[in-house]
């Protein structure tokens, strides 16, 4: 079976910075489509950015994944949600049809107790990666 949807969650940390390039070489080899998702949760991007500046810094991220996605080739899209980040991951790999779901690894993994990957692992029914 091939890849043909991806769903990449990007906040704008170095992590989620790889996940995204990870998504895109792989969505270029596969020939695949590449939805990447950035989630404010309840108005608040957990210290990146004021609740204020979330559609400022929400645009930056949509500019940074279009020119990824130009500079491989790669079809794909940008979405900004609000909601639960795991959630809002989760719901739009459902409407895209996505094949898996990718996120960067947490830098302290000892102490991702709740955190996003932990929960996709838990409630996803795609295939989830977390890139180093």
């Amino acid at each position: 079976m091939s890849i043909v949807s991806i769903v990449v969650g990007i906040d704008g940390s170095e992590e989620s910075l790889r996940a995204l390039s990870f998504s895109v070489g792989l969505a270029n080899r596969e020939s695949a489509r590449v939805s990447a998702c950035f989630v404010t949760h309840q108005g608040v991007n957990f210290g990146l950015v004021s609740a204020v500046d979330d559609e400022d810094y929400a645009k930056q991220l949509e500019q940074v994944v279009y020119e990824e996605l130009k500079r491989a080739d790669v079809v794909g899209s940008f979405f900004h949600r609000e909601g639960d980040i795991a959630h809002e991951l989760i719901r739009l790999a459902d409407e895209v049809s996505a094949n898996l779901i990718a996120v960067g690894r947490p830098k302290h993994p000892v102490l991702h107790v709740g955190s996003v990957p932990k929960r996709l692992l838990e409630d996803s029914r795609h295939p989830v990666l977390m890139v180093p």
